[in-house]
């Protein structure tokens, strides 16, 4: 098992590091990237830096913005709007720890601030 699992491990280091050339209308081969990575999303940037920062020459290739779906769609304002619901419902039934329960006023443009900067704050 572990052997197998190293052998993968080599494989998929050797695809790594192999240059991806593009030819050339002279028949010759242009090798200005060791890597070059289609999508900026999460594991786009992640694996760009971490080549980059093996000395790797790097082209990161993105349509839109970097970030992704994660940043600008899904995880990062799922989370942080989650994360104000959570705090509202935790007001609401506070009496549970022994505080004196309130409803908040929930200011929605406020919140949505909250959500634009925590995507400011991540990184893409």
């Amino acid at each position: 098992m572990s052997i197998s699992r190293d052998r993968a491990a080599a494989d998929r280091h050797r695809l790594a590091s192999r240059s991806i050339s593009r030819v050339l209308p002279s028949g010759g081969v242009d090798k200005r990237y060791d890597l070059v990575i289609v999508g900026g999303g999460s594991a786009g940037l992640v694996s760009a830096l971490v080549a980059a920062g093996a000395g790797a020459r790097v082209a990161l290739i993105e349509r839109d913005r970097t970030g992704g779906d994660c940043l600008w769609t899904g995880c990062v304002p799922s989370k942080s709007l989650i994360g104000a619901a959570t705090l509202a419902q935790r007001m609401r039934s506070a009496d549970r720890v022994g505080l004196v329960p309130v409803v908040p006023d929930i200011d929605f443009e406020r919140v949505m601030d909250h959500v634009d900067a925590a995507r400011a704050d991540s990184p893409g």
